[in-house]
């Protein structure tokens, strides 16, 4: 892009050139200027109708080593620079949006702490409560997790100023204002028409000095052939030096153009990883899991070195057998049975459903992008509850015992291991199976047959006897013991996924969202990518299965690689 333009109001000499010698050789290219951001409120007084966008916008940032994975509370980290050099739009009570949350500036602050690097935005939810001082904040409120990258706007009509060319509100570059780079028509096109303006007003001695292509304080031929160059040879293409496809010619740089040596094989393609020698370079294999994401090189590599990892300490170990991924893709539904040691208070039926509901949800999250690898893959999966376990103490409220009465339950149960209470047997030829969950290959060999016969007399059941009974849900098997207890307690296997300490609300069952799913992330045969023991290069990876809040491209990366073991094996 050219530069913009200087003002110069000396005499110019006006050298005159037939236009018809470049018209015919002029294609029409239009050049796209940088957006212009103004105001689009026709009633404020700093309607700029020429503007392209309506708000000054950027992302969330994270402190240099706090909240790096995003925000939880009454602040949220922005750009240091953004914020130094656009003070005005960040007035106390101003609208703001982070992603779909509206909120109002409360106050503004510059951590020293470990937060250091970006400034915290203090904000309250009504215009009224912003009052500049950032300790007076909301207490009656539960603050949605605002996670890095997430997109913040303020609205351009919050300037109470003119913005300058460099979208700065009170900013004081203003050389674009009247004058754009090659733009003689003012149609904020650069093209042949431009061209046509440019030989006219050489012949009419009517140029301004936007015509001076060139800068050298005088419009001719040479301001002509500048122009005509520019529209015809212009190109875009990378323009970073390190990047193997660096373009040296290029005018304009691309978007996510630019290519770069991999850990795997360098900028002529040479590969440089190939462990078992296969002549098969070690990234190709995994390159079909990226379906759908934007990486840069450096996160495929850095997500194919963990995946190389997981498969030799996890994956390999575990490929025969079936996971829950293969009964949802078998019948559509993951059937669990709840096992409560201990609770706090009476249990209900609104936190039994509302904990099946976080169940379901969390196990679609995981499903989310499984299909855009594989259409064979499960897209979707509905929760199903076999029964219900519950030891000794534990008490019911009868909004429970009204909604599940036709469930099997077990009362006054005293065992806290991975068994479950009822006589499993075999489908095929009807053995008993031994409960070793470690060993059977497909839980959808298996069906419930009976109550155990080796528990404590006190234990009590429903149904008493199965030969006639008919389940609520139809289904006659779990897949997945629900398991909890107040104390901190969170582990899982296919076979169970315990939750200890994690509802926040025993009244409507409510549960921690980030810790169900890193512990549903097992049942689906993930491993702790946090263990640097295990994965020495897998630190800085964002991940529910490192220390992420939220199931990112990795963990789908990782996933879609297990359902292609599930399928395959």
């Amino acid at each position: 892009m050219f530069i913009a333009f200087k003002k110069n109001e000396s005499a110019k000499r006006f050298n005159f050139f037939p236009a018809s010698l470049f018209v015919c050789r002029l294609l029409l290219f239009q050049i796209a200027y940088m957006q212009n951001i103004g105001c689009l409120d026709s009633e404020s007084q700093y309607y700029d109708p020429s503007s392209d966008i309506g708000n000054f916008s950027g992302i969330v940032e994270g402190g240099s080593t706090c909240n790096q994975y995003g925000w939880n509370g009454n602040y949220i980290g922005i750009n240091l620079e953004y914020y130094y050099l656009n003070t005005m739009i960040f007035n106390i009570g101003n609208e703001m949006f982070f992603g779909d949350n509206q909120f109002y500036i409360d106050a503004i602050n510059i951590p020293t702490n470990c937060n250091s690097g970006v400034a915290l935005v203090y904000v309250v939810t009504e215009q009224n409560l912003a009052d500049g001082n950032e300790w007076t904040f909301q207490t009656d409120i539960s603050w949605p997790f605002i996670p890095i990258n997430t997109t913040w706007s303020i609205n351009a009509c919050e300037c109470n100023d003119q913005i300058d060319c460099d979208n700065i509100c009170s900013g004081t570059n203003q050389n674009c204002i009247d004058c754009y780079e090659g733009d003689l028509n003012d149609d904020e096109l650069v093209n042949i028409i431009d061209v046509i303006h440019l030989v006219e007003c050489i012949l009419n001695e009517s140029c301004t000095e936007c015509a001076d292509i060139n800068l050298d304080t005088e419009i001719s031929i040479l301001d002509i052939i500048l122009l005509v160059d520019f529209i015809l040879n212009w190109s875009e293409g990378c323009q970073d030096p390190s990047a193997c496809n660096y373009d040296i010619n290029a005018n304009e740089s691309c978007q996510n153009c630019c290519e770069y040596e991999s850990s795997f094989f360098d900028c002529n393609n040479n590969c440089l990883i190939d462990e078992n020698q296969d002549d098969i370079c070690d990234n190709i294999p995994y390159e079909e899991f990226f379906i759908g994401m934007e990486l840069s090189q450096a996160e495929k590599d850095l997500f194919i070195i963990n995946a190389i990892r997981f498969e030799e300490i996890c994956l390999n170990n575990l490929h025969h057998l079936k996971n829950p991924l293969w009964t949802i893709h078998e019948t559509g539904t993951w059937p669990i049975y709840y096992h409560v040691e201990n609770w706090i208070g009476s249990i209900s039926e609104q936190a039994i459903t509302n904990l099946t509901n976080q169940y379901e949800l969390i196990a679609n999250d995981w499903l989310s992008s499984l299909q855009d690898y594989d259409s064979e893959a499960p897209a979707e999966v509905a929760v199903k509850v076999f029964g219900f376990t519950f030891n000794e103490g534990v008490n019911l409220d009868q909004s429970f015992l009204s909604s599940y009465n036709d469930y099997p339950l077990v009362t006054n149960y005293n065992l806290t291991n991975e068994q479950s209470p009822w006589e499993i047997r075999f489908i095929d030829n009807n053995e008993i199976f031994d409960q070793n969950w470690y060993e059977i290959v497909d839980f959808l060999d298996l069906y419930v047959s009976d109550n155990r016969q080796d528990l404590d007399q006190s234990t009590q059941f429903f149904p008493n006897s199965w030969s006639n009974y008919s389940h609520p849900e139809s289904i006659n098997m779990f897949v997945t013991k629900f398991w909890h207890k107040i104390t901190w307690d969170a582990v899982a296997q296919r076979q169970y996924l315990k939750i200890g300490g994690q509802i926040t609300d025993y009244e409507t069952g409510d549960a921690n969202y980030t810790v169900f799913a890193h512990e549903m992330g097992h049942c689906l045969f993930l491993d702790d990518i946090y263990d640097i023991g295990k994965y020495p290069d897998g630190q800085e990876l964002i991940s529910i299965m490192n220390n992420s809040p939220y199931i990112s491209d990795f963990d789908k990366f990782l996933l879609r690689i297990v359902w292609k073991s599930q399928k395959e094996n």
